[in-house]
């Protein structure tokens, strides 16, 4: 029989039964990312005790104890149901780390976070790259990012991936965003033009009005554009 892993040495301090939630609590705010994170790993780990530590921390006028208590909330499994308010709360606070680490504890939470769809539309307008990508990952993970809410981001280069996925599993429900698939198929960005070619495809017959842009994109100067316009037109050229 093999023997358990072996901890290391800080999950070993954080471990110790000598160390109280409040302990742990400070530790998340600790120079040394091994112990912040296992401090993080044992707070999920004692579960609902934990919470009302955690809920005060949220409150904690250092911005690394507000992180991993966000993070550290969407650890816990199963979550429990009070966690979700508490980290829309959190996408709204003042350090872009904390929003950040809130919008990953929802992702992380998944469906049963599904109350937290509004504030996670809104966070797709925060001024942080990593809190809006967190959020619309969040959103893509529950599987109940709008339409309306992938259009809005679509001009948005730093999310490119991950609206275009979203628009790609609406499949034909997407047709609105074919003019503005279009209009991408000219940027200057070749893997930009790629993904725009690619998530055509994925729309499938219903992004027939594309058909000419992407006869165009046949003669594109990178290669794997072309590639991908072509396979974008025979996906929306096939017949049923």
């Amino acid at each position: 029989m093999s023997s358990p892993p072996r901890l290391t040495d800080a999950q070993q301090l954080v471990r110790d039964a000598r160390q109280s939630i409040s302990d742990l609590i400070k530790r998340l705010k600790n120079d040394s990312p091994d112990i912040d994170w296992a401090a993080r790993e044992e707070l999920a780990r004692r579960g609902a005790k934990s919470l009302p530590a955690l809920f005060v921390a949220l409150k904690n006028k250092s911005s690394n104890v507000r992180e991993g208590a966000a993070y550290t909330l969407g650890e816990m499994d199963p979550s429990p149901k009070e966690v979700v308010p508490v980290l829309i709360s959190a996408l709204k606070d003042d350090s872009s780390s904390v929003r950040f680490s809130a919008a990953t504890a929802l992702w992380n939470i998944g469906k049963s976070a599904e109350r937290a769809v509004p504030a996670l539309i809104s966070a797709l307008k925060d001024q942080d790259t990593h809190v809006r990508t967190a959020a619309i990952e969040a959103l893509l993970n529950m599987g109940t990012l709008s339409q309306s809410a992938l259009f809005q981001t679509l001009n948005e280069k730093d999310l490119l991936v991950f609206v275009a996925k979203g628009l790609g599993d609406l499949g034909p429900a997407a047709k609105d965003a074919v003019p503005a698939l279009i209009t991408l198929l000219k940027d200057k960005d070749w893997a930009a033009r790629r993904l725009a070619s690619h998530t055509l495809g994925r729309i499938g017959p219903a992004a027939k009005e594309a058909i000419s842009a992407l006869t165009e994109a046949l003669k594109d100067d990178n290669e794997s554009v072309r590639d991908a316009a072509r396979t974008a037109l025979k996906k929306i050229q096939a017949q049923k």
